[in-house]
């Protein structure tokens, strides 16, 4: 009986995981302090990882990168890492951070620039632009539920555009 039951589950698995999909999340972030990838833009991915994964996505990340503004579009970044990861969709995002007025010792993203690519063919799905978190003293105290919030907001904004043909998005099975 337990063998049955195992051989069921295993068969469910492998269903299941064969007409998901999958998201490759880069993220290159700009104008932060120099030498170290900020705590925040952890959160921030963890938050769009969460995201993807309760709407039905396997999601994947190369570890965050720094850069300057021409870094962010080049269009070829996140391509090859989500092409080896075997993903259907890359989602880019370029958080561009700022000094905090709040905190004056701290920098918060202020804005993201995102944009979704189909990583089979390079081509740009959907693209926008998401204000950061509110700059104060809350957000800086409760900057993990705030970061996880703000990633949350930019995967609800791309979401509508990771639709393979033929297949309905796992963003949008009833």
């Amino acid at each position: 009986m337990k063998r049955a039951v195992l051989i069921i589950l295993a068969v469910s698995f492998a269903v299941a995981l064969s007409s998901a999909q999958t998201v490759g999340v880069a993220v290159i972030e700009i104008d932060g302090t120099r030498g170290a990838i900020s705590p925040y833009t952890e959160q921030v991915l963890g938050g769009c990882l969460d995201a993807l994964f309760a709407s039905g996505f396997i999601a994947t990340n190369p570890v965050p990168v720094e850069g300057d503004e021409p870094d962010s579009g080049d269009p070829a970044f996140g391509i090859r890492e989500a092409r080896n990861g075997m993903a259907d969709f890359v989602l880019v995002l370029a958080l561009r951070y700022g000094w905090s007025t709040a905190e004056p010792t701290k920098e918060l993203p202020r804005v993201c620039r995102w944009r979704v690519v189909r990583a089979s063919d390079g081509v740009v799905l959907s693209a926008g632009e998401s204000d950061g978190p509110a700059d104060s003293r809350e957000t800086i105290n409760a900057s993990l539920k705030a970061m996880t919030d703000y990633g949350y907001r930019i995967v609800e904004s791309a979401l509508p555009s990771m639709e393979l043909p033929g297949e309905p998005s796992p963003g949008k099975r009833p």
